[in-house]
């Protein structure tokens, strides 16, 4: 008998176009990632190895993902997809471009950086950008190494 998770298709759409991972899914759920696997095939979505990426080099930084109503959050969801797009992630839609790239336009403006503490409501909060940040979006310690070159490159802004 199928376990009554509440995992809507809708959610299970929206949480996938945020990047989060089966994995996260099903954790986030009590489900099993198998079931979030074949709930994904299903919906014709198919695995996201860039946004996996993402997912495992923020766990990295900040220790844990965000649960999942620090997931949806607007500046979770645009950083992610501006990393996605800067990965080279061919599936992000027009209007995902288009909201991230407002969201970078602000960041730029008033040059600050993406922060997340968990003991904050909503987690996510942006600072004013220090020497220490060079041309990063989000704050990303030095004691932290990166997951890969191409991830750092990926955090910086875009040159004017």
């Amino acid at each position: 008998m199928p376990v009554k998770s509440g995992l809507t298709d809708y959610q299970m759409t929206k949480l996938y176009h945020a990047g989060v991972t089966d994995a996260q899914i099903a954790e986030m759920y009590g489900i099993s990632v198998s079931a979030v696997g074949a709930r994904r095939r299903r919906l014709n979505l198919p695995r996201k190895r860039i946004a996996q990426q993402v997912n495992e080099a923020l766990i990295s930084r900040w220790g844990v993902i965000p649960d999942k109503s620090h997931h949806i959050e607007h500046t979770a969801k645009a950083l992610k997809t501006y990393l996605r797009m800067r990965l080279g992630d061919s599936s992000v839609s027009a209007s995902q471009r288009r909201t991230t790239d407002s969201w970078v336009e602000r960041l730029k403006k008033r040059d600050v950086v993406v922060c997340y503490d968990p003991e904050r409501v909503g987690g996510w909060y942006y600072r004013p950008r220090v020497a220490s940040d060079e041309r990063r979006v989000a704050d990303w310690p030095a004691s932290i190494p990166f997951p890969s070159v191409e991830f750092k490159r990926a955090l910086d802004l875009p040159e004017d």
